[in-house]
């Protein structure tokens, strides 16, 4: 979801962006993931693993005519749409067991 936002920032924005630089907290990764660009570039890799307790988002853009709000808004909606998949994950993965588990009662009842 990142990744996706970002490039569409820098497909729209590029000229406007000098630099960006920052550490994420990726969903699904232990690790810290380490991202860079300039106007319409852009790069990411996996870092060192988080400590306990740790785990935080920094992002720094610098440019030409960007509001910190413009930025913010559009992150925030990626994290947000990361804790709804894992909320929806989570769900299945619920419901999925309380399937199993009134199966097995069904089958301990027939015998």
């Amino acid at each position: 979801r990142f990744n996706v936002w970002v490039v569409g920032v820098l497909q729209e924005r590029g000229a406007d962006v000098f630099r960006f630089k920052g550490i994420l907290a990726m969903h699904g990764y232990e690790e810290q993931f380490v991202v860079q660009g300039m106007h319409m570039l852009f790069e990411g890799t996996r870092w060192k693993k988080w400590l306990p307790g740790e785990r935080s988002n920094r992002l720094v853009f610098i440019g030409r005519g960007i509001t910190k709000q413009e930025f913010r808004e559009g992150f925030l909606r990626c994290r947000r749409s990361a804790v709804l998949a894992e909320e929806k994950h989570k769900k299945e993965l619920a419901d999925e067991m309380k399937k199993k588990e009134d199966a097995e009662k069904d089958k301990a009842k027939q015998t």
